[in-house]
């Protein structure tokens, strides 16, 4: 069932062996965030760090660190489960008699329920610090990795207005400065944003709220893609299946905020006030880098008595942030497909952080209804930054990668199923080669029909021939050391299956000079035996080209699709069916490798996240006594 505060989840997961009380002393200064990041990538329990170092505090943390915990936290035991709800209530047709009225007043009934509800007195303002009172430091809010700004609240509800009223709730990381100062991270496109260049426009301080702790839908809610002007607090009572109850701030008054939270900060942004902030170890796995932002001041700290200070750290994935993101993937679904009806199912890969990658299944009914999808996401929502879309028939299931990737492998000629296109991307992609949009790609992996060109015979199902796939095999073994010596930089070469009788080549390379990885691929073409490749990534000499996830997790980081893309034509399988003409076949080369500045790079290039051998060594010897290590 849902919750209703932090405290009741917190009880449910620890009656299912799924918390883990730390009384070992800890600091909020990286080891925290070391702690997290082992337990996490091991699929590891829930942490409440009882003994925090500097506060009297305890935190918890990895709360949504697995699929079954952040579907527990959202009240089902399949994330599905919501999405059908959702699916059900959007196909509902307008009744026409007088008995299909009455069978929908239930149903009415229940949609009336999810508003949020306004409260007078909460839990959340139990202690009251007002004016000098103020003090951030009593909260133990995170230094995550070595090379952020500053210590940081992460894992933030956001509550903001515009100057007509209308409310938004968002997640934004918040950079502590002093006592009673921070920085308010949000990107151009977000709405809280969008908020206060209204109300910097009319020179008046926009009032700002933020919740710490609470109700896991409440939390899951800020970071939903809503559409303006729809409260995130209806999404959450929907989810919760009864209303959230809201209290007013005791200095902020206009603003209403969860009443069962742990933790609220009141204050407001002044208009035409910018401080630096950052840098910040992000969930791009790269440190997003220092800029200006507007400076949050804090008039009032409310809690609850004896607070519990809920946060996240974020990183390489995974981390738990995925699972939030996996959330939004299964229960958003149903809009996407109310708004694209082509759609089968979609998944929005671990490799590629939430907005790098999206694969779509599709009942394909006309000529280029690849095509169409592609440009109809990058034209939709907060979906629209997605760099790598790949489009497979619906009989593919999009959540099994070696499945994906062998269709793309059979069904695609690269000079022919390929589509680049310029458009908006996160603030945080650090490889565009302009601030805020890049290059994009598609990859059309549906079966193709006549009308699209085609002039070969296009088989019914993917062939398949044991002879073209034991050479393939046979190939396989020996083709990562011939990839080795056609090039000097070359350091490493793995060789994965791309469908039956094709390979990808990941490629690892020392930059030597300027634009080796263009060379490192016309070595690989020029190679006699390269027939069987028919795509290839180069990445830097630090990658595991063994590693898959990892490989692809830096096409989605590093590359620029106008920038870092070369299609080649050279010799195909003879069982190619996919290749417009027989014998040759459109190859992919990307280029997935840190970009110089004598490469043409004019911006800045983030260091990748690690943690320092100090911290991992102390926290290694700590997880030893809890029998984690």
């Amino acid at each position: 069932m849902p919750f209703d505060n932090l405290r009741e989840f917190l009880r449910a997961i620890e009656a299912k062996g799924e918390l883990l009380r730390v009384k070992e002393k800890v600091s909020p200064i990286l080891e925290i965030s070391e702690w997290t990041d082992r337990v996490v990538k091991k699929n590891g329990p829930a942490l409440l760090f009882e003994n925090v170092e500097g506060s009297s505090m305890p935190v918890a943390i990895n709360l949504f660190g697995t699929p079954a915990r952040t579907a527990m936290a959202l009240g089902v035991d399949d994330l599905n489960k919501i999405g059908d709800e959702i699916q059900a209530l959007l196909h509902q047709r307008p009744p026409e008699s007088i008995v299909e009225k009455l069978k929908m007043i239930p149903l009415l009934m229940k949609i009336a329920n999810f508003p949020p509800r306004k409260v007078k007195s909460a839990p959340c303002q139990e202690v009251v610090y007002a004016d000098e009172k103020v003090d951030l430091s009593m909260l133990p809010a995170l230094k995550c990795w070595p090379d952020d700004g500053g210590r940081y609240f992460t894992l933030t509800n956001v509550f903001t207005k515009d100057p007509k009223g209308l409310p938004n709730c968002g997640m934004y990381r918040i950079q502590i400065f002093d006592r009673n100062t921070c920085a308010m991270h949000w990107h151009m496109h977000h709405d809280g944003a969008r908020h206060f260049r209204e109300w910097e426009k009319l020179g008046k301080r926009m009032p700002v709220a933020v919740a710490i702790g609470g109700d896991p839908a409440v939390v899951y809610a800020a970071t939903a893609p809503m559409p303006p002007g729809i409260d995130e607090m209806f999404l959450a009572g929907f989810i919760r299946k009864r209303p959230v109850e809201m209290v007013p701030c005791v200095s902020q008054p206009d603003l209403f905020v969860p009443a069962e939270a742990e933790i609220i900060l009141e204050g407001y942004l002044q208009p035409g006030e910018r401080r630096r902030e950052g840098p910040f170890g992000d969930h791009t796995g790269f440190y997003s880098l220092a800029d200006d932002y507007p400076v949050f001041h804090i008039t009032a700290i409310t809690t609850r008595k004896n607070p519990i200070y809920q946060t996240i750290v974020v990183g390489t994935p995974p981390m738990e942030d995925t699972y939030l993101g996996k959330a939004t993937e299964r229960i958003f679904l149903p809009f996407l497909k109310l708004t694209l009806p082509e759609i089968n199912d979609y998944n929005l890969p671990e490799f590629g952080v939430f907005h790098n990658c999206a694969i779509f299944s599709i009942k394909k009914s006309y000529p280029q209804h690849a095509r169409k999808l592609m440009h109809a996401i990058w034209g939709l929502g907060q979906i629209m930054f997605t760099k790598i879309i790949i489009v497979v028939d619906e009989g593919v299931n999009v959540q099994n990668l070696d499945e994906v990737f062998h269709h793309v492998g059979t069904n695609c000629d690269f000079s022919r199923d390929v589509e680049i296109v310029k458009g908006p991307t996160d603030i945080l992609d650090h490889a565009s080669q302009h601030y805020g949009w890049t290059g994009k790609i598609g990859i059309d992996a549906t079966r193709k029909w006549k009308d699209e060109g085609i002039t070969r015979s296009w088989p019914e199902t993917i062939p398949v021939d044991e002879s073209a796939k034991k050479r393939a095999l046979d190939e396989r073994a020996a083709l990562p050391a011939l990839i080795k010596s056609a090039h000097p930089d070359i350091t490493a070469a793995n060789v994965r299956p791309f469908g039956d009788y094709t390979h990808w080549a990941f490629i690892a390379t020392r930059k030597s000079a300027p634009h080796n990885a263009r060379k490192v691929l016309q070595a690989l073409w020029s190679l006699e035996q390269s027939r069987s490749i028919k795509a290839a990534i180069i990445v830097d000499e630090n990658v595991d080209v063994q590693d898959q996830e990892a490989v692809l997790f830096h096409v989605g980081a590093n590359c620029d699709f106008c920038r870092d893309v070369e299609i080649v034509k050279g010799a195909a399988e003879p069982i190619d069916h996919a290749s417009q003409t027989e014998g040759e076949v459109g190859k992919l080369g990307i280029d997935a490798t840190k970009k110089l500045k004598d490469e043409g790079f004019v911006r800045e290039w983030p260091d990748y996240i690690v943690m320092s051998d100090e911290v991992k060594r102390k926290v290694a010897e700590q997880m030893k006594k809890v029998g984690l290590a």
